[in-house]
């Protein structure tokens, strides 16, 4: 067990790790952004969530981001999932038949 696990930190340590969580995040959308911006027919974006919740408003389920890496786009992928974004389309693999996808 190390110095961190009994809640010792060196001075200035929270704020730099408070700040290197923020431009891990901003990095996160920045990419998003180039991905969405740069996409000519199709942009497939595969995640992984800390599991799924039912919001208020509506009775679909949908990806919980937050704790996660994503949790900056948390609000972004329930709009998609939910079907609010018209030009995004949500494709559940376990639902897909290998036998009838075609090439795009």
């Amino acid at each position: 067990m190390g110095a961190t696990d009994l809640g010792f930190h060196s001075p200035g340590w929270k704020e730099l790790a408070d700040e290197e969580k923020r431009r891990e995040d901003a990095e996160l959308v920045r990419l998003l952004y180039v991905g969405l911006t740069r996409a000519r027919d199709q942009l497939i974006l595969s995640t992984h969530t800390a599991g799924w919740k039912k919001p208020d408003e509506s009775e679909q389920w949908v990806p919980n981001a937050e704790g996660t890496r994503l949790g900056p786009l948390n609000v972004f992928l329930q709009e998609c999932y939910s079907g609010k974004r018209e030009l995004v389309h949500r494709i559940d693999v376990d639902e897909l038949d290998a036998r009838t996808v075609t090439a795009m």
